[in-house]
C-alpha cells in the first residue's frame, strides 16, 4: 500500500503555477492575438482557471492538515470522508472533509 505524503512535502499550488505560467506563455507567444480585446478576454478566461486552482490548492491543503490533525489526537468513532462540489465565482472545486461518527449516533460531525 503506498504511503500518503507528508503534507508539508506536498505542493498544493502546483497546477495553479502551471496554468499561470501556461497563461503566460500563450499571451506572450508568437501565437498569441494581437487586439487587446482578444488579449484582454484570454487572460480573462485563463486567470479565472489559475484563481479556480488557487482556491482548489488551499482547499486540499486545509483537508491534508485535518487529516493530520486526525491522525494525531484520534477521536473516538469510525472517521468518515465526504467530499461535495462547490461553485465558485472562479469555477467549481471539491471540498473535502473529515466527520466522526460516534457510536449510536445516527449523523457525522464535521469539525472543519
Amino acid at each position: 500500500m503506498k504511503r500518503a505524503q507528508e503534507p508539508s512535502n506536498v505542493d498544493y499550488f502546483a497546477a495553479a503555477r502551471a496554468r499561470f505560467e501556461e497563461m503566460l506563455r500563450e499571451v506572450g507567444g508568437a501565437g498569441a492575438p494581437e487586439h487587446h480585446a482578444e488579449i484582454e478576454e484570454q487572460i480573462e478566461s485563463m486567470g479565472r482557471d489559475v484563481h479556480r486552482l488557487v482556491l482548489q490548492g488551499r482547499l486540499t491543503e486545509m483537508f491534508a492538515q485535518e487529516a493530520d490533525q486526525f491522525r494525531r489526537l484520534r477521536p473516538p468513532g469510525e472517521i468518515r470522508v465526504r467530499a461535495r462540489g462547490l461553485e465558485s465565482p472562479f469555477g467549481r472545486v471539491v471540498v473535502r472533509r473529515h466527520g466522526i461518527r460516534r457510536a449510536g449516533e445516527a449523523s457525522s460531525w464535521f469539525p472543519l
